[in-house]
């Protein structure tokens, strides 16, 4: 396990304080915190500061703010990943019926986590999503909090055109991008 509470946030930008206000003041405790809150996307996706202030965000928004802090307090060590995986019924519980229904064995999604070395932290959740699905990572790509803001869902829709043409699959783009979608509504009424 990584000990985060190394790494201070004492920083004098905006996220920064925010978090000071909240008694956060290291690492581990803004991981522990992000971990708590619910997995729900906050109002205005370009807005990183509504994590806190609307307490919830996706696996992306709270990567994302992880890195942004991590950025304002000059600590480069922290490397804010997209990995595209194969999401299936087994790393990915309630989504079968979906895949199965449409005879897909996977679909391609998109995970946000924290490299740090060869370790991985990932706070979307407090079980580790990275823990179930890592076996079933396909690429990784390191981004910015600004791209995984405005460029994420882009890289997801190529890559998904990319393996729908490397394996044959007869759904056009638009249906594979409404399976994944109906795959992530299952997951959200299943919690």
């Amino acid at each position: 396990m990584i000990d985060l509470s190394q790494y201070k946030i004492s920083s004098d930008g905006r996220l920064s304080g925010l978090l000071r206000e909240k008694n956060i003041y290291d690492f581990q405790e803004l991981s522990l915190w992000l971990k708590e809150l619910p997995y729900k996307r906050i109002s205005d996706t370009t807005r990183l500061d509504l994590v806190i202030t609307e307490e919830c965000g996706t696996c992306s928004s709270k990567h994302a703010f992880f890195s942004a802090v991590a950025i304002e307090n000059s600590i480069d060590k922290f490397i804010l990943t997209v990995a595209m995986y194969k999401m299936n019924n087994h790393n990915t519980p309630g989504i079968g019926d979906v895949l199965l229904e449409n005879e897909l064995e996977y679909i391609p999604e998109a995970h946000c986590y924290i490299r740090y070395g060869d370790e991985v932290i990932d706070v979307t959740k407090p079980l580790s999503i990275y823990d179930a699905i890592g076996e079933d990572v396909i690429e990784e790509k390191q981004m910015s909090p600004s791209e995984v803001i405005n460029s994420k869902s882009d890289y997801h829709k190529l890559y998904i055109n990319k393996w729908k043409l490397s394996q044959g699959i007869r759904y056009t783009e638009d249906q594979l991008w409404a399976i994944r979608e109906k795959c992530i509504q299952n997951l959200i009424h299943s919690e």
